[in-house]
C-alpha cells in the first residue's frame, strides 16, 4: 500500500510538471526576461500620464518604471549609483506639492528627496560632488532660483546669482525651466523664457548668454563639440523649434522647426543624434523624436504618448 501511494504521487507529481511545462509557467527554473533589452534606452517623464517610461534606442519594447506620479517633468541619471532622480508636481493651478525624487534604473525603490515645496522644475547632478541642482519656479513671476542640494535631499540651499538684485532690481528669475552643467568649467545654464542665461557653479559671472529666445525649456551640452542646444515655442507663432549654439552663445541656429511644442532633449553624440520630447496639450500626437545633430533625418520614434517632458539617454559606455 505505501509502495502504491508513492508511485500515486509520483505520476500526479509528473503530471502537474507537464501541466505547468506545456503552459509555459516560469516559476520552475530561473525567471528569465523574453524581451531582447537594448543597452542603450531612452528614459522620460510623462506628465499627463504621471509616469516614467522607458523604450530601446529605436521606440521599441515601451516599458513603465513609475506611475502614479503627479506632473514629472525632468529626468536625471547618477550611472554608477544605478539611480535615476526626476522633479514631480509642478502645476500651481492642480495644488500639487513639488518633489525631488529618486529610484533605481527599473523603477523600483522610488524615494522622496525633497517634499513639500511648489515649483521644482529643471535637474541636473553633480555626481563628482555629490549634489543636485534644480531650477525652482517659485509662486510669482519673478521669484525663481537655482537651488541645490545634496544626492539625498539634505542641505537645500539657493545659489545666489551675482547682480540679480543689484544690478538687475529683481528679487528672482522668472520661471526659469531646464539646467545643464559644464563640471569641467564650473559653469551652469538655463533657461527662462526670453534668454538662455548662465553663471558659475557658486553663482557669480551671472549673465544672459543668449537673449531674445522665444520660450527656451529643455537644454542639452554638447561639451565635445562645443555647443549648447534647446527647445523653444513661440506664443506668436504657436510652433517650436531646436536651436544651437556655441557654448559663449555665438553663432545661434535653427535646426528643427515646425514642431508643436517641445520639451526636453538629450544628445547621443556618439551616434550623431539628438531625442526630444514633442507635445500639444489636448491631442494624442504628442511623442518622441530624434534627428541628426544638424536637424536632418527628422523621425518618430515613439508616439502616442500624453504629455512627455523631460528625455535622458542611458547610453552603454
Amino acid at each position: 500500500r505505501l509502495a502504491m501511494t508513492r508511485r500515486r504521487c509520483t505520476t500526479i507529481t509528473t503530471l502537474l510538471f507537464l501541466t505547468l511545462l506545456a503552459a509555459g509557467c516560469d516559476s520552475i527554473g530561473p525567471e528569465t526576461d523574453p524581451i531582447e533589452r537594448d543597452p542603450n534606452q531612452i528614459y522620460w517623464v510623462d506628465a499627463g500620464a504621471g509616469k516614467i517610461q522607458r523604450a530601446n534606442l529605436d521606440g521599441s519594447h515601451v516599458e513603465d518604471l513609475v506611475t502614479g506620479l503627479d506632473w514629472p517633468h525632468y529626468i536625471a541619471f547618477d550611472l554608477d549609483g544605478g539611480k535615476m532622480y526626476w522633479t514631480d508636481g509642478l502645476q500651481s493651478f492642480d495644488n500639487l506639492p513639488g518633489k525631488v525624487q529618486r529610484a533605481n534604473l527599473d523603477g523600483s525603490d522610488v524615494e522622496d528627496l525633497v517634499v513639500g515645496r511648489f515649483g521644482h522644475n529643471g535637474l541636473a547632478l553633480d555626481l563628482d560632488e555629490g549634489k543636485m541642482y534644480w531650477t525652482w519656479t517659485g509662486t510669482d513671476a519673478f521669484s525663481g532660483k537655482i537651488e541645490r542640494a545634496n544626492l539625498d535631499g539634505s542641505g537645500i540651499e539657493t545659489i545666489p546669482l551675482e547682480g540679480l538684485s543689484t544690478e538687475r532690481d529683481l528679487p528672482g528669475l522668472p520661471a526659469p525651466n531646464g539646467i545643464a552643467l559644464d563640471l569641467a568649467a564650473g559653469t551652469m545654464y538655463w533657461a527662462v523664457p526670453g534668454a538662455i542665461q548662465r553663471a558659475n557653479l557658486d553663482g557669480s559671472t551671472f549673465i544672459d548668454l543668449i537673449p531674445n529666445v522665444s520660450g527656451p525649456d529643455g537644454i542639452a551640452l554638447d561639451l565635445a563639440a562645443g555647443k549648447i542646444y534647446w527647445t523653444s515655442f513661440s506664443l506668436s507663432t504657436r510652433t517650436g523649434k531646436i536651436q544651437r549654439a556655441n557654448l559663449d552663445g555665438t553663432d545661434v541656429e535653427d535646426l528643427v522647426t515646425d514642431l508643436n511644442n517641445p520639451a526636453g532633449i538629450a544628445l547621443d553624440g556618439a551616434r550623431n543624434k539628438m531625442y526630444w520630447t514633442d507635445r500639444r496639450f489636448g491631442e494624442v500626437t504628442n511623442k518622441i523624436q530624434r534627428a541628426n545633430l544638424d536637424g536632418s533625418d527628422v523621425e518618430d520614434v515613439v508616439t502616442d504618448l500624453m504629455s512627455p517632458r523631460g528625455i535622458a539617454l542611458l547610453l552603454s559606455k
